[in-house]
C-alpha cells in the first residue's frame, strides 16, 4: 500500500449531528402506548443518518432498498426506513431512553451503524465491511470502556428477537446509565433473562 492509499483509508472522525434528544426518547417510551409511529419513524431516520454520517460515501439508495421487513398477517412488506421503523427503532430509541442517550450519543451513533450493517440485504458485503469498520474506530475513540461497551451492544442486536428481550434491554439500559459496563456485559454474555 503507497502512502496516498494509506491516507484515503486512514479513520476520519466524522461530524455527528444533533438527533432527538433522551427527554423526547423517554417521553415515547413512556407513553400508555409506547412508541408511536411518529417515535418509530424519527429514531429510524436517526439510524439511517447516523448511518450516512458514519459512511456518507455508501451507495445509500441501494442499502436503503436492501432493507425489507414482512409485517402483519398479511406479509405486507416494508421497505428502507419504514422497514427500521418497525424492526429496530423500538429497541434502539428504547434502549437510548433508559440508558439517558440521545440518538447522537456515541452508544447511539455506534448501535445504529452495527444495526444498519446487521439488517442490511445479504449481498451488501462490501457496505457491511465498511460500516463494522467505521462504527468500530468511531467507538474506540468516543465510548467510555469502548472494547466492552461495544461487546455489550453487539450481544444486545444478537439476541434480538429472543424471549424476555425487553427486559433483557431494560436491565442493560439501568447499568449504562450507572456507569456499569462490566454488569451490562457479564449479563449479556452470561445470557441472563430476568423472568420479572
Amino acid at each position: 500500500m503507497n502512502p496516498k492509499e494509506s491516507e484515503s483509508t486512514e479513520f476520519q472522525m466524522p461530524v455527528i449531528s444533533p438527533k432527538t434528544l433522551n427527554e423526547t426518547l423517554n417521553e415515547w417510551s413512556n407513553e400508555v402506548h409506547p412508541w408511536p409511529s411518529e417515535g418509530r419513524n424519527r429514531v429510524a431516520a436517526d439510524v439511517i443518518q447516523n448511518g450516512k454520517e458514519l459512511s456518507p460515501n455508501s451507495d445509500w439508495g441501494l442499502v436503503l432498498d436492501s432493507i425489507k421487513v414482512a409485517q402483519g398477517y398479511n406479509n405486507s412488506v416494508k421497505l428502507g426506513q419504514d422497514a427500521i421503523a418497525v424492526n429496530g427503532a423500538r429497541l434502539i430509541g428504547g434502549l437510548a431512553a433508559r440508558a439517558g442517550w440521545s440518538m447522537h450519543y456515541p452508544g447511539s451513533v455506534y448501535l445504529s451503524g452495527k444495526y444498519l450493517v446487521h439488517i442490511a440485504g445479504s449481498k451488501l458485503e462490501d457496505f457491511k465491511t465498511t460500516m463494522t469498520k467505521r462504527a468500530v474506530s468511531y467507538g474506540q475513540k468516543t465510548l467510555p470502556e469502548a472494547e466492552l461497551l461495544m461487546k455489550t451492544l453487539d450481544l444486545l442486536l444478537e439476541h434480538q428477537g429472543r424471549k424476555n428481550h425487553n427486559r433483557l434491554v431494560t436491565r442493560i439500559a439501568a447499568l449504562f446509565r450507572n456507569g456499569d459496563i462490566q454488569g451490562a456485559y457479564t449479563m449479556v454474555s452470561s445470557r441472563k433473562y430476568p423472568v420479572s
